[in-house]
């Protein structure tokens, strides 16, 4: 897992610092899904302090994650909208290109979804950390933020068809002490960049 979270933080670098595109979506997929499944993983966080100054423990922060990643889900879908939190052995990694890179996403295994059909999101691994930046002058403000990757799909599961991945990296500053505010934007954010061009976005 370490070495996937590696992997994710190199090419959140490379596709945010090039510009390039950090999605791929089938033009062909038109529809707008009556309802979609979403799977999320509990996220990964190098911040830990953080999460205690702001949630008081881990635990409350997962279940906040999950809550208002969903909450936030459902209010940018034009589709009606379940999220399950599953384990990561829900999915298996394949390599997907993106701007002539290859880079894991996450597919979500038919025979672990429990009866779930029909268009399904998977957002796995989920990772956040702290991020400082240098200033040249030694006087900007607003260096230091919150940061996060994810990488998602979005599959007809009754098709096996793969209709939209990419991955989400988004970002939120603060001037002294990071506050629940910065984790609510980035959530946000990370919502918006997975819905980003597909039917589902309202």
């Amino acid at each position: 897992m370490k070495k996937l979270f590696l992997l994710l933080a190199s090419a959140a670098l490379f596709l945010t610092g090039c510009g390039s595109p950090r999605m791929q979506v089938d033009p062909e997929w038109k529809e707008v899904p009556q309802k979609v499944s979403v799977l999320v993983t509990t996220p990964y966080v190098k911040n830990l302090d953080d999460v205690i100054d702001d949630f008081q423990s881990e635990e409350a922060f997962n279940e906040w994650f999950v809550s208002y990643f969903a909450s936030n889900f459902r209010r940018s879908s034009a589709s009606k909208v379940e999220v399950f939190k599953v384990v990561d052995e829900t999915f298996k990694m394949k390599q997907m290109p993106i701007n002539k890179q290859t880079f894991p996403v996450p597919l979500p295994i038919k025979e672990k979804l429990n009866g779930i059909s029909g268009i399904v999101v998977s957002v796995h691994p989920v990772k956040f950390w702290r991020e400082f930046r240098q200033c040249p002058s030694g006087g900007c403000t607003n260096n230091k933020s919150l940061e996060s990757v994810v990488s998602y799909s979005i599959v007809s599961v009754d098709d096996q068809k793969i209709l939209a991945y990419g991955y989400a990296v988004e970002n939120s500053t603060f001037t002294f002490a990071m506050t629940k505010s910065n984790w609510e934007s980035v959530v946000i954010e990370l919502v918006d960049s997975i819905l980003d061009k597909t039917p589902i976005e309202k």
